[in-house]
């Protein structure tokens, strides 16, 4: 079974104190570079934010395209990292406490 770890913010809370922001990130990059070191990581990237997000939906058998930005949009996911195959013990928790 494969799992998807979504990084996301809440998009109605203030943007993090500059220190806070960097330390959030370096967390973020031992975690990506102790699982590329492993050879545990399948892909991880950051993502943009739905200003220059398409939303694709089929209905009745056709594609629906919507442009953002989505104003009804609480959360941003702002980074997803598809870990490989067992690569925490329980994969949805251990991965996603981290």
């Amino acid at each position: 079974m494969r799992y998807m770890l979504l990084i996301n913010n809440d998009k109605s809370t203030p943007p993090p104190q500059k220190a806070e922001m960097e330390a959030v990130m370096k967390g973020h990059q031992r975690f990506g570079e102790e699982l590329l070191a492993a050879k545990k990581m399948v892909h991880g990237e950051r993502l943009h934010g739905d200003e220059n997000a398409s939303r694709i939906r089929f209905k009745a058998g056709q594609r629906q395209v919507t442009d953002g930005p989505f104003t009804e949009t609480k959360e941003h996911i702002g980074a997803c990292v598809l870990p490989g195959e067992s690569s925490f013990p329980t994969p949805a928790t251990e991965g996603g406490r981290r």
